[in-house]
């Protein structure tokens, strides 16, 4: 992945795309060497999320920040890729993941329509969970707990943060934290 550092498994998932069912795999672009310094910068590689052909090895569709300004850190980690609809085909429609700069993604792989063009696909930053004291570099594959409360649908998304590459430091700055974020859904 242009020479950046893979780190995360890729997932294997089916997928209804312009008409025929198509087997693909989800990842992260990797790491960024620029992390394992003591204050990194926005990294210069592995700021991207891929959707490959599992067949033929080629790209279906790469987010990055032409798509969304906000990614400027690398994905290391594994994505946890879903299928929120239900659909009898039981196709991945939806993907979250982490970045090294705390960010939470979402990406929608269907744009519900009868085609489900890739170029329909879309990528949000559900949340930064960094503050000026604490990175909370997300190296950890997220989970999700579908949700009610009050009446309301959500998918309760958990993940960890903190500097894995120094597990034994204690200042603020480094050490992790725990985190629910609701990504709000309709009931029904």
């Amino acid at each position: 992945v242009n020479g950046d550092y893979a780190c995360g498994r890729v997932r294997l998932m089916g997928m209804d795309v312009s008409d025929e069912r198509r087997y693909m795999v989800v990842f992260g672009g990797g790491y960024d060497p620029n992390q394992d310094l003591e204050t990194p910068a926005s990294d210069a590689m592995g700021r991207a999320i891929f959707v490959i052909d599992a067949e033929t090895g080629g790209l279906i569709r790469k987010f990055d920040s032409s798509d969304n300004s906000q990614m400027v850190y690398s994905i290391p980690s594994d994505v946890l890729a879903l299928d929120t609809t239900g659909d009898a085909g039981q196709t991945i429609d939806r993907v979250y993941v982490g970045d090294m700069g705390g960010n939470l993604w979402r990406v929608d792989l269907d744009d519900r329509s009868t085609t489900n063009s890739p170029s329909g696909w879309s990528m949000v930053r559900l949340a930064n969970l960094s503050t000026t004291s604490r990175i909370n570099k997300l190296f950890n594959r997220p989970t999700m707990a579908r949700s009610i409360f009050e009446g309301l649908g959500f998918d309760a998304i958990f993940v960890g943060g903190g500097d894995t590459q120094r597990p034994a430091a204690t200042t603020t700055a480094v050490s992790g934290a725990f985190f629910m974020v609701k990504d709000m859904t309709e009931i029904g």
